[in-house]
């Protein structure tokens, strides 16, 4: 695929920002409902309730069904099944946000080898850079005691980097469409496996606080439709390893966010590798400056 040498523009920019902030407060809103139920059930509640919002947009041309099953099966009971049981299963939810930001270097390498795009140094300097500001945020005790929810994100983020390429490769799948395969093949996934590897379900549900159920709202419309809507359409449109440096910016707004609302201690290693990201990212903006 040709490389798009286009600038971002305001469009680009707002949509990387609303990604960027839309994820950071995803993250509370999905930890809520998977700890007043069962994990996996939730994850299928937040899918089904995305269906039954976007079920008018199935329809897809012939053609694009194949590809559209391969992206979704990815992104939806794979990704988030796993995700939403590292979640239950994290005492601290820092490091495992922290772990899943390996999909941002895993989907530039996949984006070398799959699409043949090439980024400059400065921009590879960037992102690892970045990357080890967020491993810097996750030198603290409690990381040892949270390697099992640590290794099943790192394996729903490499199915989340790799959808990221298969998307551009495709090319030409509408973002809404896509989030309504998603929600498709999610849905009654993960109500099977919920069935035959979880109890207690509909107690559950019936007793889940309100803040559960709006984190689910949340999730199923906000940041599946808008937030990752945004995502795939901008991969589609720009190189995947010209995006995805930029959102790692989520990971110090979660933080702060964690911080500011739900109690959770701002570190010196948080500060610290907050900063560094933060440095790794203007690393990236100098070289998205210097194309132009």
């Amino acid at each position: 695929m040709n490389a798009d040498r286009t600038a971002f523009g305001p469009p680009e920019i707002a949509a990387i920002a609303a990604i960027n902030v839309i994820w950071a407060i995803n993250v509370f809103a999905i930890e809520i409902p998977a700890e007043a139920m069962p994990p996996v059930f939730a994850a299928a509640l937040r899918f089904t309730i995305a269906l039954i919002c976007l079920w008018p947009f199935l329809p897809v041309p012939r053609a694009q069904i194949r590809p559209m099953l391969i992206v979704a099966a990815l992104s939806g009971p794979i990704h988030f099944g796993l995700i939403y049981v590292a979640y239950a299963m994290a005492d601290d939810i820092t490091p495992l946000i922290v772990a899943i930001q390996l999909w941002v270097p895993i989907s530039a390498l996949l984006a070398t080898m799959m699409l043949g795009e090439r980024a400059s140094l400065i921009r590879w300097a960037g992102l690892l850079v970045g990357i080890a500001g967020i491993g810097v945020m996750s030198l603290d005790a409690k990381v040892v005691a949270d390697w099992p929810a640590i290794g099943i994100g790192l394996v729903a983020c490499a199915c989340w980097a790799l959808t990221a390429v298969l998307t551009r490769k495709f090319g030409g799948l509408p973002a809404v469409r896509m989030q309504a395969w998603t929600a498709l093949t999610a849905a009654p996934v993960l109500l099977a496996l919920s069935a035959l590897t979880e109890t207690g379900q509909i107690a559950a549900a019936q007793a889940a606080p309100w803040p559960a159920w709006a984190g689910l709202a949340f999730a199923a419309l906000v940041s599946s439709l808008a937030a990752n809507g945004l995502m795939f359409a901008l991969v589609q449109k720009v190189e995947v390893n010209r995006v995805t440096p930029w959102l790692l910016l989520y990971t110090v707004l979660a933080a702060a966010i964690g911080a500011a609302f739900f109690g959770e201690r701002l570190t010196l290693p948080v500060i610290a590798g907050g900063a560094v990201t933060l440095l790794g990212v203007a690393l990236v903006a100098v070289a998205e400056r210097r194309r132009t």
